[in-house]
């Protein structure tokens, strides 16, 4: 019976998204990856066959978190319907300026 798995995508994806927050998505490398997670880089290219593969697997990832934070924002502040979004978008970018800039 093969090994249980320890590293999932789920565990990746979050990696990357502290990194990114911490230091900018240009940093982010299957090295750092490993390191966040205490792990060798094995894990993660048994989940996806390449760093490409990955980062675009991240971007949908991010864009989820970016709706969270929406979301979240709407139900703790009230706002009119037609400035949601912008107001989101300026709080949003003053909280996750790495993660901002990797959407901009």
């Amino acid at each position: 019976m093969p090994p249980k798995v320890k590293i999932t995508k789920s565990m990746i994806l979050n990696a990357v998204l502290k990194i990114t927050q911490e230091t900018g998505f240009e940093s982010v490398n299957a090295r750092r990856i490993a390191n966040k997670l205490q792990c060798s880089t094995h894990p993660m290219f048994t989940c996806y066959e390449n760093m490409e593969e990955l980062k675009k697997d991240f971007l949908d990832f991010a864009f989820e978190y970016y709706n969270q934070y929406v979301a979240n924002y709407k139900m703790s502040t009230e706002v009119k319907p037609c400035l949601l979004l912008p107001l989101s978008y300026i709080a949003f970018a003053k909280e996750e300026k790495c993660h901002w800039k990797m959407m901009i």
